[in-house]
């Protein structure tokens, strides 16, 4: 999964392209400090997840996310993130096929949320649907059918002054959606020092227990407008 001889390439392509495009790493992930078997708490994610919710740990140098039926109390885990405006959140994804008819995986940023559905043997990468014109949340909307048991690269690139959200899925040159109606935003605490968090989480739907696995997590800012049309 760490696919090494691409990831070598990628760092080389970061290095090169950070300072031309104005790219910059504020959150990097790969779980590979850890030992296996530690809890991700090890790493300094908050776990909020009993025992009989969701098992996150590290396997391999990669996040094992077990989850268990606990209809939408399935519990989660987060790290607190700098706000960006404009960026972009890269991941690894893996999601298995067993038990898996419904939603399982959930990941949350700036007020995107993204989520992975078991349906008819097949995946789909979701995401939650507003509407910012109308100030209305619709609900989750499938943007792309995958296959379980295959790992995936997913990105979601995103312009808080825009609203503009693009998913991508292995090819980062085409976005597989593009949301103009989404909403970018953070959540100040009570300090006012602007904290944020990504969150992972177990939506808990699913008959059975379901494995998956997540690694390579990087939240990098962009200087560039993603132009609303």
């Amino acid at each position: 999964m760490k696919r090494i001889i691409i990831l070598v390439g990628l760092i080389g392509f970061l290095a090169v392209s950070s300072s031309e495009a104005g790219e910059k790493i504020v959150f990097s992930e790969d779980f590979s400090k850890a030992k296996d078997g530690d809890s991700v708490s090890a790493l300094g994610w908050k776990v909020d997840a009993k025992a009989d919710q969701s098992l996150w740990e590290i396997e391999n140098g990669i996040l094992k996310v077990t989850h268990f039926h606990k209809p939408y109390k399935g519990g989660s885990i987060e790290h607190e993130i700098p706000f960006i405006k404009k960026g972009m959140l890269d991941f690894d994804v893996k999601i298995g096929s067993a038990d898996n008819t419904n939603f399982s995986l959930q990941i949350h940023i700036y007020g995107i949320g993204t989520s992975f559905k078991g349906y008819d043997g097949n995946l789909w990468w979701n995401r939650y649907e507003y509407d910012e014109s109308n100030k209305n949340d619709i609900g989750w909307a499938g943007i792309s059918k995958l296959n379980l048991d295959q790992q995936y690269h997913c990105r979601v690139l995103f312009d808080a002054d825009t609203n503009v959200v693009e998913y991508y899925v292995d090819n980062m040159d085409d976005p597989v959606f593009r949301d103009t109606q989404d909403k970018v935003e953070g959540y100040p605490d009570v300090n006012n020092r602007a904290p944020d968090r990504i969150l992972l989480g177990n939506y808990g739907l699913c008959p059975g227990t379901v494995i998956n696995y997540v690694d390579n997590i990087k939240l990098i800012s962009i200087e560039k407008n993603i132009p609303e049309k």
